[in-house]
């Protein structure tokens, strides 16, 4: 199981690696906190009459426009029998891969319906069952395998909506003897929707905005440009310079000319 989890990441992680340059990666950008709401059904058995409500949160980060990383916590009512409010807790970390970016590319923004693969795995603890229900063990780890169906909302796209058909696995089947394992027979069904709240990036906005690339050549092009156009200035500022000096000394002798005291010169008399 943690080899196929890796797998996935290390999958979209060389997808996204040729993808276009994206702002909005800091390490508070892309942040998403949502809350979730249905039923679980067990996969053999009694589906219908087993059914059970569950409710939880999530807090995700995207790392990039085709892959996120989160958190989910659900809890379970009336799953074991006790006599506690809250009758288990599924804490499950999850990574999830848009399918729908990977497939046809990242367009600068969310679309209005995408799919996401999810993929985690978690901790689950019983409450009362060591009366109530003592077939079923204190605490097992747990896999979750679904889809998050997105519809994202509005022009700026801070909130979501998403159906979620999920499987999640009790990887120890409830006994302490059992191996860790993939066993249909000790699975929930989950049929979730959500609601998310995707918060404000450095960026401005709520997703990725794409950045152009620059090649070698292209800036090595801008920088003979850029020296180009200040031996321009230079040149022109050298000519400007002169051309003020002349100004200073045409007024200077313009002022010499203006104090100077005219110099009359007296003729001799005739005849004398």
């Amino acid at each position: 199981m943690k080899k196929n989890f890796l797998l996935m990441m290390a999958l979209a992680t060389a997808t996204t690696a040729g993808a276009q340059a994206v702002d909005g990666h800091k390490m508070f950008d892309n942040w998403t906190v949502g809350a979730v709401y249905g039923a679980s059904m067990p996969t053999q058995g009694k589906t219908l009459k087993n059914t059970r409500n569950v409710v939880g949160l999530e807090l995700t980060k995207d790392i990039t426009p085709m892959f996120g990383l989160g958190v989910q916590t659900v809890a379970g009512f009336n799953t074991t029998g006790s006599h506690t409010a809250i009758d288990n807790l599924n804490t499950t970390l999850f990574g999830v891969a848009n399918l729908t970016n990977i497939i046809n590319g990242y367009k600068g923004q969310p679309r209005a319906f995408e799919v996401e693969a999810l993929l985690g795995v978690g901790y689950n603890y019983y409450y009362g069952c060591s009366t109530a229900m003592p077939m079923v063990k204190g605490s097992s780890f747990t896999s979750k395998l679904g889809l998050n169906l997105n519809y994202n909302l509005g022009k700026d796209h801070a909130w979501t909506l998403s159906l979620r058909p999920a499987l999640v696995y009790d990887l120890e089947g409830g006994a302490d003897v059992n191996p860790a394992q993939l066993n249909i027979n000790h699975a929930v069904l989950e049929l979730t929707a959500g609601v998310q709240y995707h918060f404000r990036s450095s960026n401005g906005k709520r997703y990725f905005t794409p950045v152009r690339r620059y090649n070698a050549q292209e800036i090595d092009a801008l920088n003979a440009k850029i020296n180009d156009l200040r031996g321009k200035v230079d040149e022109a500022n050298k000519e400007l310079r002169t051309v003020r000096e002349q100004l200073r000394r045409t007024q200077q002798m313009l002022n010499d000319t203006r104090n100077e005291r005219p110099v009359i010169q007296r003729q001799p008399a005739q005849g004398k």
